[in-house]
């Protein structure tokens, strides 16, 4: 992460990847699913099969199997999740010896966007210190398309999973500091445009002097299965189940990540909103975003931390507006 008070220098490469390395038969490489409520699970919490499959899909994601060394460099231990743009890794740097995240775009320019707001903030931002940013990217090449790989430093769970379960002290130091990575932005003239729970998440603590097998007592095995729907598959890929962050691991630190959607004020904006029960109602008319839309999706997120819950639903019939309207909704 970048220092606070000074510009940082961007610290990226540009490397076109070779073809990745086959899994080491040797080491744990998680399992594949025994029986039904398991087979549930890969179904329920990892992404759609069909999502690697070329015929009329412009955002196809790039496979992947645990044990996968990227770039000569990245070895993939876990999945921790993914969007409507992205597949993202927990690797192990064998390098630097450290663990990272591994964002890996689908096919097409959809990540050119995020690498370059990256690149804005790293250069126009001041203190990023509550921000995710990039350490380094590579491009991987796929099935006649590349795939932009953003690699971060590992962190933890999302808003999500512990909203309600923590201190109330902790609880609002997690949203002072969220509220301080806002303001950085906006001071640098730059828009989120998609701040949601997903999005915002505490620190972790490393686990990168463990190995595999010790890191996977802590967070668990892989569970995973492979893609064996897509028979011409150019290449072998597996669908894993995202890897759940004990709370003994949860640092104090928050931070705020995913600039996919993220623009410059008074610039041309790319498609895209935040998740409805976090979108301000202009946005929902299509006007374009401001530093106030932020502030909105700021304030379902204070309440989510603060109760447990967000203020506005779809579940009214109507939709999310009606929730907004209806008195006591």
């Amino acid at each position: 992460m970048a220092s606070t008070g000074t510009t940082p220098a961007t610290t990226s490469i540009e490397v076109t990847a070779t073809v990745p390395q086959p899994p080491d038969d040797t080491d744990d490489n998680g399992y594949y699913f025994g029986n039904s409520d398991e087979e549930d699970d890969v179904y329920e919490r990892a992404e759609p099969w069909e999502r690697y499959r070329k015929n009329n899909n412009s955002r196809v994601f790039y496979p992947i199997r645990i044990g996968e060394v990227l770039n000569q460099r990245y070895r993939v231990e876990h999945k921790l999740g993914y969007g409507g743009f992205s597949t993202v890794w927990m690797a192990h740097d064998l390098l630097k010896k450290t663990d990272v995240a591994l964002k890996i775009m689908c096919a097409g320019d959809f990540g050119e966007h995020e690498f370059l707001m990256q690149e804005k903030i790293l250069q126009n931002v001041q203190d990023t210190s509550h921000l995710v940013t990039y350490l380094a990217t590579f491009c991987l090449c796929g099935d006649g398309c590349n795939h932009r790989v953003l690699v971060f430093p590992l962190r933890g769970p999302a808003v999500d999973l512990y909203a309600s379960r923590k201190p109330m002290a902790s609880r609002m130091s997690a949203a002072r500091q969220l509220l301080m990575a806002l303001d950085s932005l906006h001071k640098a003239g730059i828009v989120h445009r998609d701040l949601n729970s997903r999005n915002c998440m505490w620190g972790i603590k490393p686990l990168d002097r463990l190995s595999r097998g010790d890191k996977y007592k802590k967070i668990g095995r892989p569970l995973k299965q492979a893609i064996t729907h897509i028979p011409d598959l150019w290449k072998p890929g597996e669908l894993v189940v995202p890897l759940t962050v004990p709370e003994e691991l949860r640092t104090e630190m928050f931070y705020l990540g995913d600039f996919g959607q993220a623009t410059q004020i008074g610039s041309e904006a790319p498609v895209g909103s935040p998740p409805v029960a976090y979108c301000s109602p202009e946005r929902i008319h299509n006007k374009a975003p401001t530093p106030a839309c932020d502030m909105w999706s700021y304030m379902c997120i204070f309440m989510k931390l603060y109760f447990g819950f967000v203020p506005f639903h779809a579940y009214w019939e109507g939709g999310v507006i009606t929730s907004i309207v209806r008195p006591g909704g």
